[in-house]
């Protein structure tokens, strides 16, 4: 799966609309409902364009959660780099986690259809475990470039 998303170019506009239109689409109607019918027809584009760039419908699901991490990942960053004090750094942590409680329900409705995905299919799981840990090591970097700063220490 990864190896399929690497030989083509994920970037442009309709690329953009397509994950868009899913991560719509499971809003409104779950991972089940969402087919490719469904999410060309809201992207304005060919279903055969959905398959030449994703594959299958799961592969879609796991570049809706990449994409969704990166932005939220992005948006750390912007606010992290300007944190003076611990308590700066915890205040970031605790309102982007309150953020996208109230305000990024279907990422929590995501996640939840890629893990119960993952347990039938070893591609989805793979894929989730790496984008957590990319998640948890750029985080982990992030702290301890505030450590090196002398924002924070931190214990292990």
């Amino acid at each position: 799966m990864e190896a399929a998303a690497k030989e083509r170019e994920l970037s442009g506009d309709k690329a953009q609309r397509i994950v868009d239109a899913m991560r719509d689409s499971v809003a409104s109607r779950g991972a089940a409902g969402s087919t490719f019918e469904h999410v060309a027809g809201e992207a304005g584009v060919s279903r055969g364009l959905l398959h030449y760039y994703f594959g299958t419908k799961e592969r879609l699901l796991v570049e809706v959660v990449r994409r969704d991490a990166e932005i939220r990942v992005t948006r750390l960053d912007e606010r992290l780099a300007n944190a003076e004090t611990v308590d700066d750094v915890l205040d970031v942590l605790v309102a982007s986690l309150m953020d996208m409680i109230e305000n990024e329900p279907v990422f929590f409705l995501l996640i939840y259809e890629l893990f119960s995905a993952g347990r039938r299919n070893p591609d989805i799981r793979r894929e989730l475990a790496q984008l957590f840990e990319r998640t948890r090591s750029h985080v982990a970097d992030v702290l301890r470039g505030k450590e090196s700063e002398g924002v924070l220490s931190l214990r292990f």
